[in-house]
């Protein structure tokens, strides 16, 4: 932040409010707040109305005329609270500067800290939203990951893993990657031999996505000696869980799924849930999350909105409202146990750090997706129709000199100009690419419905900060 002006300059210098200031009113209070500082400041609504007047510029003298005068030292303390917050700003300061700096920093070059390892891409459940197995093209032939491409990935992994990054995680995946537990066992193991040789970290994380019917006492023991959080599919008790998620035949899979995650808790195994959020358990997520938390005894929790899959929208902007309201909740739900919920936590980590959170989708420049054949690509939607992935053999493959990489590295609200004059700029990461170039055509259009998300979880978090402020105040 800037170091307040000295009084007499202060009250002399013509100063402009920023165009990253946004104000969000309620009750008779306004928040001031920068998109890009993530820090809000509260003002009462007749001294936020009077402030209105530095838009087209105007000195603080001439604002502190119009208070009474036992206010003007408020006044000046709020201006210069505000100047110190780049919320108001000197007329001839270059605001775009701030931008240009996170660009700069966060838009360079591929980052690759995530690897999904694919081991399976077929799955012996047919859920009706899936936006792996409905995307296939008809014709399209499943296989499974051979133990040769699986230590050429991680190889790959090991090479060009920036150790600087914050998040280093590798995800196996599918369809249902405990098809294939004979890659997955080797994959463990070789990613001891990477740590103890110095060329994996201690610290990178395992973790696997699993619908939890081929869970098994060995597989239970494999999780346990080799540290890996296991995210179960589960949509909720079994007559909301049945609705969606299928078997091959249409049977419901709530007991096998339900069967697993219990083998892995009695196993001692750090084990969550991927709940996916639809009609089926939308109006019934609050009491959902109660269930997963108190009666399940999860670890981490992911709510995950509808992917939209071809020629067949899922979401829309009625659903992503009650999402939105329903995550909220969820995440105060959450918050009363000690637990976070993944996707709102990503924002507000963001907003407490006041740290711009620049990709919401690793898929932008920060991971490596590889295919069950050893095809590299940057998104796991894109399985079926391999667009995005890359014509590079495995062990010659550079995400730095690669031009998928290198585009979708840049992908990010900072780099599209239609999102600059957003108030969620600073925390909202952009949303999905592929929802993105499915509902409009392009990576870099707005994932439009996940826009009314991030800008409904600021103005939540916005107002938590007063709420929050204001007990404080009250309490003996």
């Amino acid at each position: 932040m800037k170091t307040a002006l000295g009084e007499e300059l202060l009250r002399k210098q013509p100063l402009r409010i920023s165009r990253f200031c946004h104000r969000f009113t309620k009750n008779g209070v306004v928040a001031w707040y920068h998109s890009l500082r993530l820090k809000p400041i509260f003002i009462s609504k007749t001294l936020s109305d009077l402030l209105l007047a530095y838009e087209n510029g105007q000195t603080t003298e001439l604002f502190l005329k119009k208070l009474p005068a036992n206010q003007q030292e408020n006044g000046k303390k709020i201006v210069g609270n505000l100047y110190a917050a780049e919320m108001l700003m000197e007329v001839q300061d270059d605001e775009l500067n701030k931008l240009r700096q996170l660009k700069q920093k966060f838009l360079g070059e591929p980052a690759i800290g995530v690897l999904y390892l694919l081991l399976n891409d077929g799955c012996n459940f047919r859920c009706t939203y899936c936006f792996i197995e409905n995307s296939l093209p008809p014709g399209y032939h499943f296989s499974t990951m051979s133990k040769e491409t699986a230590r050429r990935s991680l190889d790959l992994y090991s090479r060009v893993l920036l150790k600087g990054v914050g998040r280093k995680t590798i995800i196996f995946y599918g369809g249902e990657p405990l098809i294939n537990l004979g890659a997955l066992q080797f994959c463990l193991k070789y990613i001891r031999e990477l740590k103890d040789k110095g060329l994996l970290p201690e610290n990178l994380a395992t973790t696997i996505n699993t619908n939890g019917s081929l869970v098994t006492e060995e597989v239970v023991s494999l999780f346990h000696e080799h540290n890996v959080a296991v995210s179960v599919s589960l949509d909720g008790p079994k007559e909301i869980h049945d609705q969606c998620r299928r078997t091959t035949n249409n049977q419901g899979t709530f007991g096998q799924a339900i069967r697993g995650f219990q083998l892995l808790k009695d196993g001692k195994v750090n084990v969550g849930v991927s709940c996916t959020i639809g009609d089926h358990n939308l109006d019934q997520l609050p009491q959902i999350v109660e269930w997963l938390i108190s009666d399940l005894g999860i670890n981490f929790l992911g709510l995950n909105p509808l992917t939209d899959l071809p020629g067949k929208p899922l979401s829309s902007e009625s659903y992503i409202k009650k999402f939105s309201e329903a995550s909220i909740q969820c995440f105060l739900i959450a918050r009363k146990y000690g637990l976070y919920e993944d996707r709102m936590m990503r924002k507000v980590e963001a907003f407490v750090k006041h740290e711009v959170y620049p990709f919401d989708c690793a898929g932008c420049g920060r991971q490596l997706v590889i295919a069950p054949d050893g095809k590299v690509g940057v998104c796991h939607a894109y399985t079926g129709t391999r667009e995005y992935f890359s014509e590079t053999e495995l062990s010659k493959l550079n995400p730095a000199q690669e031009a998928i990489w290198q585009e979708w590295c840049k992908r990010s609200p900072l780099g599209m100009p239609q999102c600059v004059g957003c108030p969620a700029l600073g925390i909202c990461g952009g949303g999905c690419p592929y929802n993105a170039q499915l509902n409009f055509g392009s990576i870099w259009c707005r994932d439009s419905y996940f826009c009314i998300y991030a800008q409904r979880i600021l103005k939540w978090l916005i107002w938590d900060v007063y709420e929050q402020a204001q007990k404080q105040k009250v309490a003996p």
